[in-house]
């Protein structure tokens, strides 16, 4: 199986028409619990940095006109979890024939979405240009068999202090014992509940032009 996707390409301040898509950065795009990769089109122009391509891509179960990355419990997260990463280590090993570089893949998610981009990363084994989890899943599984490949990988994890869907308690506590052994973690924390935020757009672009 292959995951719906939709690929938008980077902007440049040159012509980059002659140029392999491969000569630039890459990052995965997944939604959360229900959504699509339609409004995904939007942050992609919030976030407004040169030189990436964005895949963005639908999760493989449907769900009431949207989709999801997995079932809910009562079905036990960890078994849920690992059909869809392999997709997305599909998806990135697919970008690895095409000629894109490991160091140019990023993986990026919001909500189940930023859980399946952590998860991916852990999974992946090697060190990816970068994670970025907003308002993500977690879980205490996670952080059973952290690699030092995930450990080196540049991370941003961001959290609102009011969501009411996660709560920031669960993610914060979560983040605390990563930042323990992760060498380039950064974790933001904003007033705000299960969303995007404006301020965590522009600390996220900052954080990728310092990456890129």
């Amino acid at each position: 199986m292959k995951l719906q996707s939709e690929l938008i390409y980077a902007r440049s301040e040159i012509d980059i028409s002659q140029q392999p898509k491969t000569d630039f950065k890459i990052m995965l795009v997944m939604h959360g619990y229900g959504d699509s990769l339609v409004p995904y089109r939007i942050f992609t122009q919030e976030v407004n940095i040169t030189n990436c391509h964005y895949l963005l891509l639908n999760a493989p179960l449907e769900y009431f006109g949207g989709y999801a990355w997995y079932h809910l419990p009562p079905e036990d997260p960890k078994e849920s979890i690992a059909a869809p990463v392999k997709l997305i280590l599909d998806e990135i090993n697919f970008l690895l024939e095409e000629g894109f570089k490991k160091e140019d893949i990023l993986l990026c998610g919001f909500s189940q979405g930023g859980c399946m981009a952590l998860s991916a990363a852990m999974a992946f084994g090697e060190k990816l240009g970068g994670v970025i989890a907003l308002s993500p899943k977690t879980y205490p599984f996670m952080l059973d068999d952290l690699t030092k490949s995930f450990l080196e990988t540049p991370t941003f994890i961001a959290h609102g202090t009011e969501d009411s869907v996660i709560p920031f308690q669960d993610v914060n506590s979560w983040a605390s014992n990563l930042l323990k052994s992760h060498s380039n973690l950064r974790f933001e924390k904003y007033s705000m509940g299960h969303e995007i935020d404006i301020d965590e757009i522009h600390d996220l672009r900052d954080w990728l032009n310092e990456q890129l």
